[in-house]
């Protein structure tokens, strides 16, 4: 039950927010009026108690209750996530490219949560022109510096393998929050990480058994497409499924 002081700052009620509201839709109660919950010290002008009623949004996926976060000096906005479960209440951002690209680059490794359509072929067309270029640049670099010393070799090496897989975590979560929006599992996502299985493959077979009759270097050859053809279907079974529509979502 809710009171609101009246002109001479009396307190009034219990009144039921419905009721306040009321009061409030056909001008019996201005909009700067003070309430407060059961008489409380905490009042609060009725119509920012209005905005989070309507604001307050109620998760599909655990019935839980979120309401919105209001900063000082700032409009209320929908809650964005769910703050039970982290389903994501909301489209993001309006369906423009720029936006969508915005949203997902502040939102790189966040696994929970979902990604709309828009969100998630956006970041992918980004991907499109980030790792032709990521891998210009590393066959670069290991031709410019092949013959050096061991130490340069090896750190161009461990600084190209960080970049990947930094590329690949991001990609994983972008991929699984999609899955979760459209209405599958994310454990689909993990098999990505065949990808940087092939070449750990073939580096470990030239490495640790340079010699080709042997038994684990032909099986770490073997291995190395087995793993790239797998990821690359897995890739194309996750961007079909990405196709699919919101699930369960409004």
């Amino acid at each position: 039950m809710y009171y609101y002081l009246n002109s001479r700052s009396e307190p009034c009620g219990p009144h039921r927010k419905e009721e306040l509201f009321y009061m409030l839709k056909t001008g019996k109660l201005p909009a700067s009026t003070l309430v407060a919950k059961d008489g409380g010290e905490a009042w609060e002008p009725l119509q920012q108690l209005y905005t989070q009623h309507r604001l307050t949004t109620c998760c599909p996926r655990c019935g839980g209750y979120t309401a919105p976060a209001i900063s000082p000096g700032a409009q209320a906005q929908p809650p964005l996530y769910c703050e039970h479960c982290h389903e994501q209440l909301r489209a993001a951002v309006p369906g423009n490219v720029l936006s969508n690209i915005a949203f997902a680059w502040q939102h790189l490794f966040r696994f929970k949560g979902c990604a709309t359509r828009t969100e998630f072929w956006s970041m992918l067309l980004l991907y499109v022109f980030l790792v032709p270029a990521l891998l210009a640049g590393t066959i670069y670099l290991t031709i410019q510096y092949y013959g050096a010393a061991a130490g340069v070799v090896n750190s161009i090496i461990i600084f190209c393998c960080c970049v990947w897989g930094a590329l690949l975590i991001i990609l994983a979560a972008l991929c699984a929050r999609r899955m979760r929006d459209a209405g599958f599992s994310t454990s689909m996502v993990w098999w990505l990480l065949l990808y940087p299985m092939s070449p750990l493959c073939t580096y470990l077979s030239f490495t640790l058994y340079p010699h080709y009759n042997h038994p684990v270097h032909r099986a770490l050859m073997s291995l190395s497409p087995f793993c790239l053809i797998m990821a690359s279907f897995i890739t194309l079974v996750i961007l079909a499924r990405a196709l699919y529509p919101t699930h369960n979502r409004p």
